[in-house]
């Protein structure tokens, strides 16, 4: 049986998991640098805590927590028509523009653009492969 680190908070950059909001904060701020939180509504806030946007939400908004049209994410590539949900989608979306196959698998020769396809492969060849 996989071993699979089960996670309340995924980081919408690296992919990490985290075990809770506190956790997931503190990663944010160190490595990427940025505030977790922003607002939807105004372009420019971001907050370091969940309660705090949601206190900002709550005064300058009534509590409204979304845009009443929803964001697109259009790859920017010449010719290319895709537009993504999310950022996320996105970043995935442009790897396969690319030539470069940075995932190696560590056991075989196998390479892949996304992280998440190198884990995909170890699970499915590698019959007692965990991921840590």
């Amino acid at each position: 049986m996989n071993k699979r680190y089960i996670a309340d908070m995924k980081c919408r950059i690296c992919d990490s998991n985290f075990e809770n909001r506190v956790i997931y904060d503190a990663h944010m701020m160190s490595v990427h640098m940025m505030n977790p939180y922003n607002c939807l509504l105004c372009p420019n806030a971001s907050f370091t805590t969940h309660h705090q946007l949601k206190k900002h939400q709550d005064e300058f908004h009534d509590g409204k927590m979304a845009k009443d049209t929803k964001t697109d994410w259009p790859c920017d590539i010449p010719g290319c028509e895709y537009v993504g949900k999310d950022k996320r989608n996105l970043y995935r979306h442009k790897a396969t523009h690319s030539t470069e196959r940075p995932w190696k698998c560590n056991q075989c020769d196998y390479t892949c653009k996304i992280k998440n396809s190198l884990i995909v492969h170890q699970e499915m060849v590698y019959e007692n492969f965990t991921v840590n």
